[in-house]
């Protein structure tokens, strides 16, 4: 019965989070937030909550499922959280900071809980792809939203005025298409198409952080992949046939797209130079806070900036915020992920597309910071997750009698 209710809550929590990305967002901000303790709570906050409780409901459930290499990553996992509950919450307050700004910071750490919440939640591979179908539901939903903006001419810009349909941090969405549809064994048609969708979003995001993810993700799936010319020609010939369509349905797009790709190795350009100062301000803050950062204060600098956003680096964010130990903590979570997710994709393909979409993720958080933002963390914990319960379960299969019967690429 609980497991019904979990995969229903998940259900409900994406969908949510896609309304996130359609004009409905400060609608459902400004309707269902709540006040607690002098901060506010949005629906996405609700969702974490709930996810926590679940999780310490179940912890010895999860533990009991996860193999010997999953365990030390539940451990780090909750370690990392127990830490930022119980030690930087009250340290922060005895330091003078104020309990709403406490929570706010504190909020995008705790949608780790997630990580071992669908870890349990994905151990049979049809949980796994009723998921992924619906986040493929999702993608394509996303991309007729664009083509509606497109023909509708209901379009946004860049700060250097090319054309944008959506919010950039939308292209770890997409991203995370490409990655799972394009680099996994094609089972359905509808693969491609959704793949084809993912590249379109990523084209009219118009983000060069997002182009460079794409590039990163592509050549390194390739170097991995199994049949890799086939991948390839199956990539190169959906990719060519979707850009001559576009180009001739909507010049525009692709006129836009090569301006802002003439821009990437442009560090004189105004956004490059702004990130380029910040990393330079983060990097003094580090080195004068280099433990634990600003624990739960949200300083990122020693100085105040007039637009006080992130360094745009997830690595000096971390290094800002959490110091030294978060992002050993990190790093080390992300790169024994994306290792066992190599090591398990020479049997389960779909491990190996996961993998690719952490690396998607990292790259284009390299210079922007959606790392732990609420609208797309789920693109970070769900691969995660489901590279462990993947693991997990080929571990049980490699004890059975006939473990070929089991595996999914068979």
């Amino acid at each position: 019965m609980w497991m019904k209710w979990a995969h229903r809550l998940t259900l409900v929590y994406l969908y949510t989070l896609i309304l996130m990305f359609t004009p409905l967002r400060e609608w459902i901000y400004t309707t269902f937030s709540y006040r607690l303790l002098g901060a506010n709570l949005y629906p996405l906050d609700f969702f974490i909550f709930i996810f926590a409780l679940f999780v310490l409901v179940k912890l010895p459930v999860i533990f009991k499922m996860a193999s010997r290499t999953n365990r030390l990553l539940l451990q780090l996992i909750l370690l990392y959280l127990v830490f930022n509950i119980l030690v930087l919450v009250p340290w922060s307050i005895m330091e003078g900071v104020r309990l709403p700004t406490v929570f706010r910071i504190l909020s995008p750490r705790l949608a780790l809980f997630q990580i071992p919440f669908l870890f349990l939640l994905l151990q049979e591979s049809e949980e796994r792809e009723t998921l992924l179908r619906h986040i493929n539901y999702l993608i394509f939903i996303l991309f007729l939203i664009g083509v509606f903006r497109l023909a509708t001419h209901k379009l946004g810009y860049t700060s250097t005025g090319e054309l944008r349909l959506f919010w950039g941090g939308v292209a770890l969405i997409f991203g995370f298409g490409v990655a799972v549809n394009f680099f996994r064994r094609l089972q359905y048609p509808s693969h491609v198409l959704v793949g084809l969708a993912s590249i379109f979003g990523i084209i009219t995001i118009n983000h060069r952080s997002g182009y460079l993810a794409l590039l990163v993700t592509v050549i390194i799936g390739l170097l991995f992949v199994r049949k890799r010319m086939t991948y390839f020609f199956i990539f190169l010939y959906s990719l060519t046939a979707f850009l001559t369509i576009l180009y001739f349905t909507s010049p525009l797009v692709i006129v836009d797209m090569l301006s802002r790709l003439s821009l990437i190795s442009d560090l004189n350009e105004g956004n490059a130079l702004d990130r380029l100062n910040r990393w330079q301000l983060a990097w003094q803050f580090f080195k004068a806070h280099w433990f634990l950062g600003s624990k739960l204060s949200g300083q990122m600098y020693l100085v105040v900036l007039e637009r006080g956003s992130p360094p745009h680096n997830f690595l000096l964010e971390l290094l800002t915020r959490q110091g030294v130990l978060g992002v050993i903590f990190f790093l080390t979570v992300l790169f024994k992920a994306i290792a066992i997710g190599f090591r398990d994709g020479l049997q389960d393909s779909l491990s190996l597309a996961l993998a690719l979409s952490l690396i998607f993720y990292l790259s284009f958080c390299l210079f922007n910071t959606n790392f732990l933002h609420p609208n797309n963390v789920l693109f970070l914990t769900l691969p995660l997750a489901a590279i462990m319960a993947i693991n997990a379960r080929l571990g049980v299969v490699g004890k059975s009698p006939n473990p070929s019967n089991h595996s999914q690429d068979q």
